[in-house]
């Protein structure tokens, strides 16, 4: 849903499984990312990319926390919450 509601939907990538340091690069030239893995996550803080994370664990959220990151529960997520947190239309 989010993909549509973009203006250049080519800057929107889903990533596929990539072997880690690919994976790590492909992040590291993003200019957003919105994770949920916890390893994505983590490939954005280190390629020091804006990272906006959804939560799913407790482990995801003391990261996210940890580096004063943005993020929302996914037991609180929808479309519309996520938009609204993140600011990708505004």
């Amino acid at each position: 849903q989010i993909k549509q509601r973009m203006k250049n939907d080519y800057s929107f990538k889903i990533l596929r499984y990539y072997k880690p340091e690919i994976t790590l690069a492909l992040i590291s030239q993003m200019n957003y990312f919105i994770g949920m893995r916890y390893h994505s996550q983590v490939f954005a803080y280190m390629g020091k990319v804006n990272l906006f994370g959804i939560s799913y664990e407790q482990k995801c959220e003391s990261f996210l926390r940890k580096i004063k990151t943005p993020f929302i529960s996914i037991s609180n997520m929808s479309t519309n919450r996520l938009i609204t947190k993140t600011g990708i239309f505004n």
